[in-house]
């Protein structure tokens, strides 16, 4: 995670308000598997024991905050993905891990590789596109798209 926090500098270096939620324990990643009744990714695991959400501008990674894993307010991996499945057409097998004004950044659970890492996929409400991934794994999204790109999840 050191990139991570390379990027997360430089982004606050250029102006853009930084929010980090705080590490999680190990004891709330575990509520948060259980709730989703899976493993959630190494990747994703180390971001949530290391920052737990963060935000950067107006553009936010969901994950764990307040220290509670099922927080269902805003930035919550957790309620989030509890909002977006409250709506029909939302697949069961996605966790939304940054919302976005067509719908959110999600892993797809259905899908993983031999290190356990799900894609992340851009899912929109009345679209196909989460079909196909934008991101092979949590960490490759996160760089890629929220601290390397612009802030509103877009690359450059």
């Amino acid at each position: 995670m050191t990139l991570v926090q390379e990027l997360l500098a430089a982004r606050e270096k250029e102006g853009y308000p930084i929010w980090i939620a705080g590490g999680a324990s190990n004891d709330e990643v575990i509520r948060l598997e259980k709730a989703f009744g899976l493993l959630l990714p190494p990747s994703y695991v180390a971001f949530l024991t290391a920052y737990g959400a963060i935000g950067v501008g107006d553009s936010f990674v969901s994950g764990i905050v307040e220290s509670d894993a099922l927080h269902e307010g805003g930035s919550s991996a957790y309620g989030d993905t509890l909002a977006l499945r409250a709506r029909q057409g939302f697949p069961s097998n996605l966790i939304v891990i940054g919302k976005h004004e067509d719908g959110a950044y999600c892993l797809d659970t259905a899908r993983h590789n031999a290190d356990r890492e799900y894609p992340v996929v851009n899912f929109e409400f009345g679209s196909i596109q989460h079909h196909q991934p934008v991101a092979i794994s949590f960490q490759d999204w996160l760089i890629r798209f929220q601290l390397y790109g612009t802030v509103s999840g877009g690359e450059t």
